[in-house]
């Protein structure tokens, strides 16, 4: 019995050595397990990196391409922003430079304003000759600070430097009553009174209601006393410069009374006589001899206007023109005169021209709208009447605000339906070139041409051309070549540099 139990213990011993010895089995196929996998994780984060890896190298490689190819487009922009520099093509940069010194001209101008206004004469004569150093600025900013630096060298009493200011802003434009009275002014204070007079003549020229002038004006005529009357059929004097601007004002002022009179025959002939004498009575001073005769034209114009004698208004409106190109008044004389004979393209040019050279002024604005209402008017009835394909008589366009006579519409040209002339638009850097090739034996005078800064009309001679320019264009700026040899008529567009944009 004994030696059985004792048998019996050591079978239990043996089974719980065999298991633990199959708990220790299990453990350690466990552990394996958890290291094959740990093994397979890191396996596949061995995959992920070499394939971010691959598709890293990738990136950097495109990148590197994109790089290239951004720096090729680099070099080769460059390479064409020097070209178009070198063709005198302007960069933004450069239009950019341009604007901030014409507002820091301008700028340096108002402040010299105000301190003037404060009586800091000093403070202003600086900020003035400081806006005159910008380089760059427009002609119109440079006129009015040296006409307001002179208006300071006077109220400082440096009467030869006013002089200077005023006559160098004569130079830029001459139909300016202010800076003829700064110089006026300017030449007195100096003992110059002979010509101080002929500056305050011209001064009255643009002003002529103008109490300062009227006043310094009798005042040295005073010193250089007027020769005596003449009789309204005298011949004038002839006993020099004295006389002569005695009998110009005198033959002036009674063409001025009757025209308002209504006596518009003598009215002509007084302004004859009165241009016939405007050079001897301004001086040597060429600028005052076109001030005097361009004025003195614009009223003979006026007459010629209302005794409906087309020709000699539309010559001496032209005359005008020529006498002084910066005179708002003589582009929309002419531009009125070119309105009454039908010339509508022409006469919108014209007050176009009155309009940038005096954007304020609201009669300029109004008589510019105006024709352009006219002249895009008949086109359009122009177009209508093409669209009936039939031969009509005139009728008259549609009736706008302004006073003109109403415009009649060109007669079809009885040819059936209207066909497209050839033609050919070239563009450069500048200006819109239009060649248009028009039939055998027709010339200018054969078509209604309509111009505007967008888009081009053209009717006549059995032929209908519309067009939408690529680029905005200067209207008033555009001139026409017409070659007989060829038959082609060629427009010349100028460009507008900035859309939009008026001059101030």
């Amino acid at each position: 019995m004994p030696a059985r139990g004792k048998v019996v213990r050591q079978q239990s011993s043996l089974d719980e050595e065999a298991a633990a010895l199959r708990a220790a089995c299990e453990a350690r196929d466990r552990a394996t397990a958890e290291l094959r996998r740990q093994q397979l994780n890191v396996e596949e984060a061995q995959a992920e990196a070499c394939r971010l890896r691959t598709e890293l190298a990738e990136a950097e490689a495109a990148r590197e391409h994109q790089g290239k190819a951004v720096d090729a487009a680099a070099t080769e922009a460059a390479a064409a922003a020097a070209t178009a520099s070198a063709a005198g093509v302007a960069t933004s940069d450069s239009a950019g430079r341009e604007t901030e010194r014409e507002a820091e001209a301008e700028e340096c101008r108002q402040q010299g304003n105000r301190a003037m206004r404060e009586d800091d004469l000093h403070g202003a004569l600086e900020l003035y000759t400081k806006a005159l150093e910008v380089e760059g600025a427009a002609p119109e900013e440079r006129l009015k600070t040296l006409g307001n630096r002179a208006a300071c060298f006077l109220a400082l009493g440096e009467h030869s430097s006013a002089a200077t200011d005023a006559r160098a802003a004569l130079a830029l434009s001459h139909m300016s009553a202010k800076n003829h009275h700064r110089l006026g002014c300017a030449l007195e204070a100096q003992g110059q009174t002979a010509d101080a007079l002929n500056a305050f003549y011209a001064a009255r020229c643009f002003n002529a209601d103008h109490p300062e002038i009227c006043s310094a004006i009798t005042r040295l005529e005073v010193l250089h006393p007027r020769s005596p009357a003449i009789n309204e059929d005298e011949a004038p004097g002839s006993d020099g410069v004295a006389t002569a601007r005695e009998d110009c004002e005198r033959f002036r002022l009674r063409a001025n009374a009757a025209f308002k009179a209504g006596r518009l025959k003598e009215a002509r002939k007084l302004y004859t006589r009165a241009l016939s004498r405007a050079e001897e009575a301004c001086g040597p001073s060429s600028c005052a001899v076109a001030d005097a005769k361009a004025r003195l034209l614009a009223n003979r114009c006026l007459v010629a206007l209302a005794l409906d004698d087309f020709t000699d208004a539309l010559r001496d409106a032209q005359g005008a023109v020529d006498a002084a190109p910066g005179w708002p008044k003589a582009h929309f004389r002419l531009g009125t005169v070119l309105l009454r004979k039908k010339q509508h393209v022409d006469a919108y040019a014209s007050f176009k021209r009155a309009s940038h050279l005096d954007p304020t002024n609201a009669e300029l604005n109004a008589a510019c709208r105006r024709a352009r209402a006219v002249m895009l008017g008949e086109a359009e009835a122009t177009e209508g009447e093409a669209t009936n394909g039939e031969a009509t008589e005139a009728s008259p366009s549609p009736p706008t605000r302004s006073s003109t006579p109403e415009t009649p519409v060109p007669e079809s040209s009885g040819q059936g339906s209207l066909v497209e002339p050839k033609h050919a638009l070239e563009q450069s850097d500048s200006a819109l070139k239009l060649t248009i090739w028009l039939p055998e034996g027709a010339g200018p005078s054969d078509i209604d041409l309509q111009l505007s800064s967008s888009a081009l009309r053209l009717r006549g001679v059995g032929l209908t051309l519309e067009l939408l320019l690529p680029r905005r264009v200067r209207d008033e700026a555009a001139t026409a070549a017409f070659s007989k040899r060829r038959g082609t008529l060629t427009l010349t567009m100028p460009i507008e540099e900035r859309e939009g944009g008026v001059l101030v």
